[in-house]
C-alpha cells in the first residue's frame, strides 16, 4: 500500500438536524458525511483536480448486477466510449486495506473488467493495473492520469 496526503479541497458542508452533509460535486448534491464518504469525496477531488479524470466519467455507487446480488462499487470511472476504466473502493481511515477489502473490490470487478482498481481509505491506497488476457495484474506505485491508460 501506498501512503496518501490528500490535497486539501474547497468542500461545503452544512448541518440540519445535528447530521452533517457533505456536497458532492458529481452527485451535485449534499450528502450524508460518513467517514467513508470523506474518504470518498477526497478521492474524487483528488482524481479529477490532480489526475485529469473527467467528472462526467465518473458514477458513484453505480447499481450493478453481479451474480445473484446487486453491487454498488464507491467509484466506477468510465473512458471516452463508455467502458468501465477504474473501480474504486473508499473505507473509513479506521478501516485497514485487507485482502478482505480487496475481494469485495475484484467480486464488483468480475463483470465490469475496468483497467484499474484503486482502495483507499484516506490514509493509503492500492492501485492494481488489472489484465485480462491471463497474465493477472500489476501492482502501481500511483494512480496514473487519466490519459495516460486511455
Amino acid at each position: 500500500m501506498q501512503f496518501i496526503n490528500f490535497s486539501t479541497f474547497n468542500y461545503k458542508v452544512r448541518t440540519i438536524a445535528d447530521k452533517h452533509y457533505i456536497f458532492d460535486i458529481i452527485r451535485k448534491k449534499y450528502v450524508r458525511l460518513t467517514p467513508e464518504e470523506w474518504t470518498r469525496q477526497h478521492l474524487v477531488h483528488y482524481l479529477t483536480q490532480e489526475l485529469s479524470y473527467p467528472k462526467g466519467l465518473i458514477r458513484i455507487e453505480k447499481q450493478i448486477q453481479g451474480h445473484y446480488i446487486v453491487n454498488r462499487p464507491d467509484l466506477v470511472i468510465y473512458d471516452r466510449i463508455g467502458n468501465p476504466f477504474l473501480i474504486a473502493e473508499c473505507k473509513a481511515s479506521h478501516i485497514p486495506i485487507s485482502d478482505k477489502v480487496y475481494s469485495q473490490l475484484a467480486r464488483y470487478n468480475r463483470n465490469l473488467k475496468a483497467k484499474l482498481l484503486v482502495i483507499s481509505n484516506g490514509q493509503e491506497y492500492g492501485c492494481w493495473k488489472m489484465s485480462y488476457d491471463g497474465l493477472g495484474h500489476e501492482i502501481l506505485d500511483t494512480i496514473p492520469v487519466f490519459d495516460s491508460l486511455v
